[in-house]
């Protein structure tokens, strides 16, 4: 009998979107390695994962939420994230980058604004939006050109 494969995991989670564009027609669950939770939002082309290495508390990791974030944009220029921006409905939001760390970022009505400037160090990095217990995560990849 033949099976037909329906899902397919980014090995370490790296992708962008010309291999997005490649296996999105092939697949009908694609997951990234972005942790989060998984909601009737996520899109099925881009399922949050989390890997289990090291010191993971699984419990914790279980009560997890996605954190629902408005026009999220990260802005780069060449390698540097130059600013995050979007629309949450809270006073203040945590946001991280890899190897720059966490930062508290207040908003403005629940727009917020962060201008890190900051030229990343590593190819695969990063980038955390955190409230409580409610967390969405973006992968940054370094331009290798």
């Amino acid at each position: 009998k033949a099976y037909k494969i329906d899902s397919y995991a980014y090995p370490y989670g790296e992708y962008d979107n010309r291999v997005k564009k490649v296996l999105s027609p092939l697949f009908r669950y694609i997951y990234n390695q972005n942790p989060g939770a998984i909601d009737k939002s996520v899109d099925f082309k881009d399922v949050p994962r989390i890997a289990l290495t090291g010191d993971v508390k699984i419990a914790k990791k279980l009560k997890l939420k996605q954190l629902k974030v408005r026009e999220l944009k990260i802005e780069r220029d060449g390698d540097k994230i130059v600013k995050i921006s979007g629309y949450v409905p809270y006073r203040k939001i945590e946001i991280y980058i890899t190897k720059l760390g966490w930062k508290w970022v207040k908003t403005n009505n629940g727009y917020f604004e962060y201008r890190p400037n900051f030229e990343l160090k590593q190819f695969r990095n990063r980038v955390f939006l955190r409230y409580n217990n409610q967390i969405i995560s973006k992968m940054v990849l370094k331009n290798m050109l």
